[in-house]
């Protein structure tokens, strides 16, 4: 994950992979609702054909979040392709969430700081920084549910008719990501430093459709 920061010292090049995802959970379900012609409940009469024949499905995704990168402007003279930044010691991670000390006062921000700026800097002239990936630190974890609603109803044994109702992110999450591991970022309210850039789903979104086939 980028070139080495001494190329005679590789042994301390040993890192997570920054795209290192630990655990990973994907499910997908088709679950048939149990009502309408040929189900336990509610199968037969009126109501059983317009209640009858839905169903569900869906894709459930849930993942690690993926390690901490942590960069610094790359000031040796050596040709070498980065230079790591100094962990000083001390918390890593801020004790208070969306949250940050800002000139002396401390007040609500727009986005979530989740490192500590204290913690890092830039290492002493003519030295290796000794922080890169961080090897406890993770970004936060993906979570997404894509949930379906679905009714077919088959007429003269040839045509079928489908409606649908899908919904994409269901509960609407956020997912941060994109955390600012830069160094020389500004720590400001609105970002920085330890601050996340983006989210890695978009808003929930939901469509209705109908088919026919025959």
């Amino acid at each position: 994950y980028g070139g080495p920061q001494d190329a005679y010292n590789l042994g301390a090049e040993k890192y997570l992979a920054g795209f290192d995802i630990p655990q990973s959970l994907v499910m997908a379900y088709t679950y048939a609702l149990p009502w309408g012609p040929g189900q336990r409940w509610m199968n037969h009469g009126f109501a059983s054909n317009i209640l009858g024949g839905w169903a569900t499905s869906g894709i459930l995704t849930y993942d690690a979040g993926v390690p901490v990168v942590i960069s610094a402007p790359n000031n040796l003279p050596l040709g070498n392709s980065r230079q790591s930044a100094e962990y000083f010691g001390g918390p890593i991670t801020l004790a208070h969430s969306g949250k940050i000390e800002i000139g002396g006062t401390t007040g609500a921000t727009s986005v979530t700081h989740v490192l500590n700026p204290a913690a890092f800097g830039s290492p002493a002239s003519f030295t290796f920084g000794n922080a890169y990936i961080l090897p406890t630190t993770r970004q936060a974890a993906f979570k997404s549910e894509n949930v379906s609603f679905f009714k077919r109803e088959t007429f003269k044994e040839r045509y079928i008719f489908e409606l649908r109702f899908d919904m994409i992110n269901a509960f609407n999450r956020k997912d941060p990501t994109g955390l600012n591991g830069n160094i020389t970022s500004p720590v400001t309210a609105t970002g920085g430093f330890g601050s996340y850039t983006g989210s890695a789903i978009g808003p929930r979104s939901c469509q209705f459709d109908a088919k026919v086939t025959f």
